[in-house]
């Protein structure tokens, strides 16, 4: 796949005429600035640089798997017995072989105006990387996605992708070409620590969405559930760490957190996948007896897993978010037991969000076509009951917001911030204009918060066990065909039954 790709690539006119371009572009510009800088000529040459790389190279991939699945190649693709992952690696490495190799090609260029005066060899080669790392990392966002059926919803991903990198593009080069490099300042803000941080948390990113258009091309028989879920588990805790001993405080306190909420893509994957009961997925579990079985209620392909999962990431957030509020938490009674509820309640409202829609999938007996747009569909029409049901409760906050996390478990999550705001709506009230400047205003509005909160979470809590028992009702259908595939799996290797694995 990766030769397949570099040849068609390497022939493209895309790919030879813009590179061709560059080059005389690059070269007219030595010419008409010989021996002097400016600014104008750093911009031109940073733009000749990151056009191609951040920009047009990963343009191509923004259709690719779905050409290979709508243009009749796939069967020939299975017949090499190319894995899905090898596929979609070998056209997104072809791919960064040319950003690469673009990025290469301006190197000389880059001399000519270090002997021209007035640059940073060393700061616009580090540019240079990130401008590079930059368009690896939107290539692989493209590529990972390209299988959506739709061209609408392939060009909303196409401008979320490349509009953000564009302006990103702009500010940079229009700093760079001041010689306003900045790298230095980043790493005196962040530290190292913190720029691994950011290396750690894209290269995840990287393998994450080249994996999820993967398991569009993959056979049932081939496992990217357990790669995919291994993979942020290892990222969460790297990363957090990271951040701990980075420079910055700020980023110090929203690092795991940021990580987290990454991962959390896995989860929301991991809700929507269809159950797989094949043995050549459920064996290497089996064949390593009771931990092997147990590891593979979390990580073998399907919703009904994607509940263990998704319990343990809610558990884990928990008492990460326990552990910082006891060691940098308020010094305050009242603020470290306001914000203790909110935790619980944000915690509780995130497993409900994961659950509802399996939920309310199986009392409808939708799971059997179950997937990742049935599974929004389902959340959407949580949101807008709350929505409606909070609006109709306006007069009454504290009844509102507890009903409002029955109705939908997940609006536990915003549910703290709720509180906070009727708090502040009351106290204005009982107050007035002026109660802003009242000594002792905010302990007030705490005090509020702390009588709103624990009715609140009895209610998220309650709602989200609920849902979760409901959902796992409907999966144990599942669990027992796991179960089932694991007892013949058991009696092949005890030479009971024909060995047909």
């Amino acid at each position: 796949m990766l030769v397949k790709e570099l040849r068609m690539g390497l022939k493209s006119p895309f790919f030879v005429w813009g590179l061709l371009g560059v080059q005389l572009l690059l070269a007219l510009l030595s010419l008409m600035f010989a021996g002097r800088g400016g600014e104008d000529m750093g911009i031109v040459f940073w733009w000749c640089l990151a056009g191609p790389v951040c920009l047009l190279l990963p343009l191509r991939l923004s259709a690719a798997l779905r050409e290979e699945m709508g243009g009749n190649t796939m069967d020939t693709l299975v017949l090499t017995r190319l894995s899905g992952w090898r596929i979609v690696l070998g056209k997104w490495v072809a791919t960064a072989a040319l950003q690469v190799l673009m990025a290469l090609t301006v190197l000389p260029y880059l001399i000519l105006r270090y002997f021209a005066g007035g640059i940073d060899v060393v700061q616009e080669i580090a540019w240079l990387g990130l401008f590079l790392l930059l368009g690896l990392t939107a290539s692989a966002v493209l590529l990972g996605l390209s299988f959506l059926k739709y061209f609408l919803l392939r060009a909303a991903v196409l401008l979320a992708v490349l509009l953000p990198t564009f302006g990103f593009c702009v500010g940079a080069i229009l700093q760079i070409a001041r010689q306003r490099y900045g790298i230095e300042y980043l790493h005196d803000d962040i530290g190292t620590a913190g720029i691994w941080y950011c290396v750690v948390l894209l290269v995840w990113a990287i393998f994450f969405f080249l994996d999820l258009g993967a398991s569009q091309l993959a056979p049932d028989s081939e496992n990217r559930a357990t790669p995919r879920r291994l993979a942020a588990m290892v990222m969460v805790p790297v990363a957090t760490v990271l951040s701990v001993y980075s420079k910055e405080n700020d980023f110090r306190e929203a690092g795991g957190f940021f990580a987290l909420g990454a991962a959390l893509l896995t989860v929301v994957q991991a809700m929507s996948e269809q159950p797989a009961h094949l043995r050549p997925l459920v064996l290497p579990f089996a064949r390593r007896g009771f931990f092997g079985r147990m590891a593979g209620r979390v990580l073998l392909p399907g919703w009904h897993t994607g509940l263990i999962y998704a319990t343990l990431w809610v558990l884990a957030a928990a008492g990460v978010t326990a552990a910082y509020l006891a060691y940098n938490g308020s010094g305050s009674p009242v603020n470290l037991r306001v914000e203790a509820l909110m935790i619980a309640t944000g915690c509780c409202g995130a497993l409900g969000f994961f659950v509802f829609p399996i939920g309310l999938a199986g009392i409808f007996r939708k799971l059997a076509a179950w997937n990742f747009w049935r599974w929004l569909a389902a959340t959407a029409i949580g949101a807008v009951v709350s929505g409606i049901v909070l609006a109709l409760l306006g007069p009454f906050p504290s009844r509102g917001l507890m009903l409002l996390s029955m109705v939908w478990p997940g609006a536990g999550i915003v549910a703290p911030a709720m509180a906070e705001e009727m708090a502040g709506d009351l106290m204005r009230m009982r107050l007035g204009r002026d109660g802003y400047y009242t000594s002792g205003w905010y302990e007030l509005r705490q005090g509020m918060v702390l009588e709103l909160m624990p009715a609140v979470l009895s209610a998220a809590l309650m709602s989200a066990v609920i849902w979760w028992l409901v959902a796992l009702w409907f999966g144990r259908r599942e669990f027992g065909k796991l179960r089932a595939v694991e007892r013949e799996i058991a009696a092949v290797r005890e030479g009971e039954a024909p060995a047909r694995l």
